[in-house]
């Protein structure tokens, strides 16, 4: 995934390690809500998207060190609840 671009104290453009290096597979969830697709990536819930997922993440119990998830919710009132998914998936990158 390489590298993200990021300003400098003098406002120039640097490059700089992205959050996402390392990463063998990057779920983006937008508009996420209160995180139900981030719950079924890592814990395999039956859903409509359980074979999806697992054809294209592999075995649940790898997720949390192989996915890494990019979530964008623009409600901040659904901000602590997707804060409390990051914390419980760790290792996962959230």
């Amino acid at each position: 995934i390489g590298f993200a671009l990021g300003l400098d104290a003098m406002g120039t453009v640097q490059p700089e390690q992205s959050a996402l290096n390392g990463c063998h597979h990057v779920f983006l969830d937008i508009g996420s809500n209160v995180g139900v697709q981030i719950t079924n990536v890592y814990e395999g819930k039956n859903s409509r998207m359980k074979p999806t997922f697992d054809r294209l993440f592999g075995p649940v119990a790898d997720r949390a060190e192989l996915v890494c998830s990019v979530v964008m919710e623009p409600n901040p009132h659904h901000a602590d609840v997707l804060r409390g998914l990051k914390r419980r998936y760790a290792p996962a990158r959230i």
